[in-house]
């Protein structure tokens, strides 16, 4: 997946999250993972945001840009650190 980036000088946040949309686009279509598993598998990669409130409009962008799709379902967080609520899943598109 190639994303167009503004004509204008990118910030640091544009990069970072035109990197991690394409890293989340690489992966293996129809695997499901929670939010704080994209977290995860990007942080392996090296891709870290600038602030950590950045992972949630992530995600955001990621669903409405058709790079990841909800699933209706939802999972316990697997980090000690999140609070108890049940976190959506959501799916890598199949490839058309």
């Amino acid at each position: 997946m190639t994303l167009k980036l503004p004509a204008c000088l990118p910030s640091q946040n544009t990069l970072w999250r035109a990197k991690t949309l394409e890293a989340i686009a690489a992966m293996t279509p129809g695997k499901k993972l929670t939010a704080e598993q994209v977290r995860e598998e990007i942080t392996k990669l090296g891709l870290l945001p600038h602030q950590p409130s950045a992972w949630g409009p992530l995600i955001m962008l990621a669903v409405k840009e058709g790079v990841l799709e909800r699933t209706g379902e939802y999972a316990h967080p697997n980090d000690d650190k999140s609070s108890a609520r049940m976190n959506r899943v959501y799916r890598v598109p199949e490839a058309d």
